[in-house]
């Protein structure tokens, strides 16, 4: 007989359509043979009347659960099933837990946030820096709440200037999830809002339920704008602080992380000032340094004045005696000439008993050039 399987062969086959068929499992039942090993991982069963099964819980795990485990009670376990080979040994591999009295509603949330932790929604990467300096702010909360109030307040007593707009969403009911997506979503797409607050006051588990929405959860991490999540509360955290670039406990917290830049600001701007202030003055120091030295080149100008009068005069007289001499030799010259022409003037002839005819103007110098018919004048002296 050669059609037979090994127990190797068996136990994988068994193995593998556990594994594949059952997936992730929900159980209910008391815990018992608790114990945690020098690894950290801790070990049970979890039984009921008629049965019980070998659990793990990863030392990994325990980080992101906020009990912890205690014999003889009853807890609601979430894991995956998983078979031993070796021994053939079926165990339940926990991802999460939570006291059977907690009820069905955490169970589910729990298995959402391990759900969307898987999927790396919570990781770093989809974190975003808020920007160096904060001027617009978009806030998703209730109109007539005090959250919008407190974030009025708080951010307008440190920075007066800073703009505010509010997109009025619902923050619980039935509609809460689609107007809180859609307030997100609009303030998102505004280019000139540096940063999105979503919130609401304190409230009961019920009603911040809205903010465990995977909806929300998503439209956050896809949102290009750091969202800060502002849920009044002091117990577990929501899926909206897991998803939310920054969470802070109060909108009144949210309103102090955005306007943190602004003292510092008034800071640089202060110092800023100041060493404007005084690299001014350096250099109108060494500008006026520089005007007295162009200054002190120069004499007084009274000095400078008196010199230059005595140096006019000096020039005005030698100006006098060059034209004074000028004029002197030109009246010698003239006289001279005029001593010639008085030689040689035609009247002069006249002084000795001669008479000038003149006719056309003309002196009659010879007989022939005398015309007997025509008008002549005699001149005596």
């Amino acid at each position: 007989m050669n059609n037979f399987l090994t127990v190797s062969e068996l136990v994988n086959e068994v193995k593998n359509i556990i594994e594949t068929s059952f997936g992730f499992v929900v159980i209910k039942g008391e815990i018992s043979n608790l114990s945690t090993a020098f690894s950290g991982h801790t070990y049970f069963s979890l039984k009921d009347k008629n049965a019980q099964i070998r659990c793990v819980l990863f030392k990994s795990q325990k980080n992101s659960i906020p009990y912890n485990l205690q014999e003889d009670k009853e807890y609601i376990i979430w894991g995956r099933l998983n078979v031993y080979e070796k021994r053939a040994d079926l165990t339940v591999i926990v991802n999460l837990f939570t006291p059977f009295g907690e009820g069905q509603n955490a169970i589910e949330l729990k298995m959402l946030k391990e759900k969307l932790k898987n999927e790396g929604l919570f990781d770093k990467k989809y974190k975003k820096e808020l920007p160096k300096y904060i001027f617009h702010i978009g806030v998703v909360t209730s109109k007539s709440g005090a959250a919008i109030h407190d974030i009025v307040k708080v951010s307008r007593n440190v920075f007066p200037g800073i703009k505010i707009t509010l997109f009025p969403a619902l923050v619980q009911g039935a509609n809460a999830e689609k107007s809180i997506i859609k307030g997100i979503e609009y303030l998102s797409q505004q280019s000139e809002i540096d940063a999105i607050i979503v919130g609401r006051g304190g409230g009961s588990k019920e009603d911040l339920s809205v903010f465990n929405s995977e909806k929300i959860a998503r439209t956050v991490i896809n949102s290009s704008k750091p969202i800060i999540s502002a849920v009044g509360h002091e117990t577990d955290l929501t899926i909206l602080d897991l998803t939310a670039s920054y969470s802070v406990s109060t909108p009144s917290s949210a309103a102090k992380l955005v306007t943190d830049f602004y003292p510092l600001l008034l800071e640089f701007i202060y110092t800023f000032k100041e060493t404007s202030k005084k690299i001014m003055e350096t250099k109108i120091q060494a500008r006026q340094m520089q005007l007295d030295n162009l200054i002190n080149r120069f004499p007084k100008p009274r000095y400078w004045i008196e010199q230059n009068q005595y140096k006019l005069k000096n020039i005005i007289l030698k100006a006098n005696n060059i034209i004074e001499k000028k004029i002197s030799e030109k009246r010698t010259n003239f006289l001279e000439l005029f001593s010639k022409l008085q030689i040689h003037s035609p009247e002069k002839p006249l002084e000795k008993g001669f008479v000038l005819i003149l006719q056309d103007k003309k002196i009659i110098k010879k007989a022939s050039e005398f015309q007997q018919n025509k008008s002549f004048k005699i001149k005596f002296i």
